[in-house]
């Protein structure tokens, strides 16, 4: 069954060719990075920068709530 699944997917898919980049992970040292700035809370100016940079007629989330919404609604 497998071979069957592997030769159909093979046959639609076509053959795999070989990669012209690639990432070196080596590269990344994850020391460089200053992590603790990810446990303080966002600041209110912070807030106000993403809202303002949200695209008109768009909800950002679930809420349905757009970017006119709460450029309205912002105190």
């Amino acid at each position: 069954m497998a071979k069957a699944a592997f030769e159909h997917f093979s046959s639609i898919l076509g053959a795999s060719f070989a990669r012209d980049h690639s990432i070196n992970l080596d590269s990344i040292d994850p020391r460089h990075f200053d992590l603790a700035d990810l446990e303080h809370p966002f600041s209110e100016d912070e807030i106000w920068a993403a809202v303002k940079q949200l695209p008109m007629g768009k909800a950002p989330g679930p809420d349905g709530f757009t970017a006119e919404f709460l450029r309205a609604c912002w105190p």
